[in-house]
């Protein structure tokens, strides 16, 4: 990253974790709304929109964000932002959207002291976090909604349910249903990338989710060599078509386990396992723990 101007505040959230800001950014910043709603048990345990704002900045301004504790949804408005993460750099438009995830460390700034109005969702909860690494959020870069005229209503209408504090339920329920979306716009953004073999492919496997599928069967689905098959795995997501095959179908596994509506015999069944206790193997070799202890250490 660039070197940035020194820094006017900080707000800690632990000894390694912070938020710096500019000199000047409180004179740069103009809430046009904001509504908080920090805690409602049991549902702000898990996943929990907690902070809305609907902020206009101008002139010149920076945050710096070392590993943030938090996801923060953020969508661009008018104007646009420079947006720096992994030691890339993004110029961030109208209808763009960005994600910080649990641990990450980035730098917004003004994009040539353009004015910007921006919303911005951050998402409170242990289950947060989690969520968002299952979703392979982590470095996504820019998110690009097909309607970002849809996807801000969504926005502002969880921050009506902010606002209001009535529906805890709801609140969290309008989160997990935003993650998912965003998941989903993720997902879409990144096959376009990808090579025709290759996108059809990753389809194909997120589809049936794993089950079922093996390299020679992709291959002739896709029309291209085994070979072939798995220099474009290599080259582009860095593991073969079989891991890829095997991690689609244990991310899909955490779901059912999470979600507690199939024994882990009908598991087994539907993702291709002999057995549940096959099943069970897999996933301790997968997660660190057996289905049952996965789930009883999730938050309520």
């Amino acid at each position: 990253m660039e070197k940035i101007p020194k820094s006017g505040s900080i707000t800690r959230y632990s000894e390694d974790s912070y938020d710096e800001f500019s000199v000047n950014y409180a004179r740069t910043r103009e809430d046009i709304a904001r509504f908080c709603w920090y805690d409602e048990y049991p549902y702000s345990l898990g996943i929990w929109p907690g902070s809305f704002a609907d902020i206009f900045r101008k002139n010149s301004w920076f945050i710096r964000r070392v590993n943030y504790p938090f996801v923060a949804v953020e969508m661009v408005l008018e104007g646009c932002v420079t947006f720096e993460q992994h030691n890339r750099e993004f110029v961030l438009q109208e209808g763009d959207i960005f994600i910080t995830c649990p641990r990450e460390q980035l730098l917004l700034t003004d994009c040539q002291q353009q004015k910007v109005r921006m919303l911005q969702l951050i998402i409170y909860g242990n289950f947060g976090g989690m969520i968002a690494e299952m979703l392979n959020f982590k470095g996504s870069g820019i998110l690009h909604p097909e309607n970002p005229a849809v996807f801000e209503q969504k926005l502002r209408s969880i921050g009506k349910i902010i606002e209001k504090q009535q529906d805890g339920k709801g609140n969290s329920a309008a989160g997990y249903e935003l993650l998912l979306e965003l998941a989903d716009i993720h997902k879409q953004s990144r096959i376009r990338k990808y090579p025709p073999p290759l996108a059809k492919a990753v389809t194909l496997v997120e589809l049936s989710m794993g089950a079922n599928l093996n390299v020679n069967s992709l291959a002739r689905k896709t029309g291209v060599s085994r070979y072939t098959l798995i220099r474009l795995f290599r080259g582009w997501l860095g593991r073969t078509p079989q891991e890829y095959i095997a991690a689609q179908r244990m991310e899909y596994a955490r779901q059912l386990v999470s979600s507690g509506r199939l024994s882990h015999k009908e598991i087994a069944r539907e993702l291709g396992f002999k057995n549940a206790s096959h099943f069970s193997l897999a996933f301790k070799k997968y997660t660190g723990v057996p289905p049952r202890t996965y789930k009883a250490n999730l938050p309520l």
